[in-house]
């Protein structure tokens, strides 16, 4: 007999902690091979528990068909069990976070994008940075807007824009966040200011020309 639970793992440790949640209607799958053949499956209780009965012999224990925007917390995600004796296989999934936002051209340099007011279409690059975990990274389209898929849900990351040549930012960047699933980020930038270069006659005020320096 192989038993366990499917459970929200809220602090993505891999671990059933007090307070999280076991998940219902999550199928759990048993299989050999290679090449791979299912030989039993079940599905999550209520409580998000689970038991496959199963003869003497090897197999790769696994979930199947997860919820949309789920991922698993627990690696390896295919456990490798040897019956007899009875085992217990948990598995930890968590929410996959986001963050979307766009990048707009703020032409009255204030911060905001106001009417009038274009989109940034030339496309550039958006990454969010965390405290641990990948780093994800996005890519504007014609309209400006961009998405992040993030995995460590409720964690703090850096959201960066790659602010393109010759441009600067008129938006804090990077913008810190801690993310909740569809948080917002914008971006404000305009051409960034061009060197001014020339000639002086000797003794006038470069800032000032209408003043004489002795």
């Amino acid at each position: 007999i192989i038993s366990g639970k499917v459970f929200v793992d809220t602090n993505l440790n891999g671990i059933q902690d007090g307070g999280e949640s076991g998940l219902s209607g999550i199928t759990v799958v048993a299989s050999i091979g290679p090449p791979t053949v299912n030989v039993a499956e079940t599905t999550t209780d209520a409580s998000g528990n689970y038991t496959l009965s199963l003869s003497a012999g090897s197999y790769a224990i696994t979930t199947s068909l997860l919820p949309a925007n789920y991922h698993p917390t627990n690696a390896p995600f295919v456990i490798i069990i040897t019956l007899p004796p009875s085992q217990t296989v948990n598995f930890g999934i968590a929410p996959i976070s986001s963050v979307s936002g766009k990048v707009w051209l703020d032409t009255n340099l204030n911060g905001i994008q106001d009417g009038g007011e274009p989109d940034y279409s030339g496309g550039t690059t958006v990454f969010a940075t965390p405290s641990n975990g990948p780093l994800s990274t996005g890519t504007t389209d014609a309209s400006g807007n961009y998405l992040l898929l993030l995995w460590d849900y409720e964690a703090n990351y850096n959201i960066n824009l790659s602010v393109p040549a010759g441009y600067t930012t008129t938006t804090p960047n990077p913008v810190p966040t801690t993310v909740p699933p569809g948080k917002f980020v914008n971006f404000g930038i305009a051409p960034a200011p061009q060197p001014r270069y020339g000639l002086v006659p000797c003794g006038v005020d470069r800032d000032n020309p209408d003043t004489l320096s002795w």
